[in-house]
């Protein structure tokens, strides 16, 4: 509008805007008024109509009082806003998301599971799209496990022929929820190696403690591993300096530098917090009852384990007396 030109508005036109005003005003005062809940009442969660959200909009986020007081719209409200934030071309909103809605211990886990699967983990997938965001609900499963569900695409879409199972690329992902300062939190999503499996025996948080015992090679060998692997297993924040203090403790300045070598070689391929003496990025519990060990002649010896769908990791370990006790010297990888 030029202001320079502007016309006063005759008296009915402005009539008519005033009667539009107050009745705008009167229809926003009832609908603040039949949305106040009253006094210890718990709000129900609201159903979300998805709109795709355009790429200078940030995700709506599902309200505290909310998302702090129900498991189910904590989980689905998660979900929700973590795949909105997808469409968006920067990743700051998922980073804010993580952060409200998992506890740091899980984040990093993540972080692991992510580079070895080459996928989010919290999806199952690389990418996101709007029947995902359409489609996701969550149920209880028993005591803290829930489920979290979705469909890839639309049953007979022309677009995903090829898959001829027609299932629709249903996924479900079973997760555990606790509740801190007030608030519920994912503590853990089972990773897409478990499948859907669910139960507080995929968590073993507190492996027996004993004292590291480097008296001989095999003793060395098993009660390192044991306390090793536990701390993947317990999930604790701050995982990496925990691992380094025991690898600083317990292998020679050779196998150290062997370890940092390997893990740089990784790192140049932007695969961060490779671990030699496992041979992968994470270490699930459910692999523990698989560890053997046995020795390949004087001075070597190979610890075994078995991953998802029978993967078996061999590891061959030098072991010499160093400074009045036993320690780790070569470590190889058997392929």
């Amino acid at each position: 509008m030029n202001l320079f030109n502007y016309k006063p508005l005759q008296f009915p036109a402005l009539l008519l805007c005033c009667v539009t005003l107050c009745s705008t005003t009167i229809q926003c005062r009832r609908k603040t008024t039949n949305t106040q809940v009253a006094k210890g009442e718990v709000q129900e969660p609201q159903t979300e109509k998805t709109v795709a959200i355009p790429d200078t909009v940030e995700p709506v986020f599902i309200p505290d009082k909310v998302a702090g007081q129900n498991p189910i719209s904590t989980i689905e409200g998660f979900y929700k806003n973590y795949i909105k934030a997808d469409f968006l071309p920067e990743r700051r909103s998922n980073d804010l998301l993580k952060k409200k809605y998992l506890t740091k211990g899980l984040i990093e886990k993540l972080r692991r599971v992510g580079t070895a699967m080459d996928a989010d983990p919290i999806i199952r997938a690389q990418d996101v799209n709007e029947h995902m965001l359409e489609t996701i609900k969550a149920k209880h499963l028993e005591g803290n496990w829930y489920m979290v569900e979705f469909d890839w695409y639309p049953s007979g879409d022309k677009a995903y022929d090829w898959n001829v199972s027609g299932d629709k690329g249903h996924q479900e992902i079973p997760l555990r929820v606790t509740r801190a300062d007030g608030h519920y939190m994912i503590d853990y999503i089972t990773p897409y190696w478990n499948g859907s499996s669910y139960g507080d025996s995929l968590l073993l948080n507190t492996l027996p403690k004993q004292p590291i015992d480097s008296s001989s090679p095999m003793s060395l060998l098993k009660t390192f591993y044991a306390a090793y692997v536990s701390e993947y297993c317990s999930m604790p924040e701050g995982l990496v300096p925990r691992l380094e203090a025991l690898r600083n403790a317990h292998l020679t300045p050779n196998a150290l530098a062997q370890f940092e070598q390997s893990a740089n070689e990784y790192k140049l391929d932007s695969e961060f917090n490779y671990d030699l003496l496992i041979d992968y990025f994470d270490f699930d519990c459910v692999w523990i009852p698989s560890m053997t060990y046995e020795q390949i002649d004087q001075n070597t010896y190979q610890m075994r384990y078995t991953k998802f769908s029978d993967a078996v990791t061999a590891v061959s370990l030098g072991v010499v007396k160093h400074g009045g006790e036993y320690k780790i010297d070569k470590i190889k990888i058997e392929r």
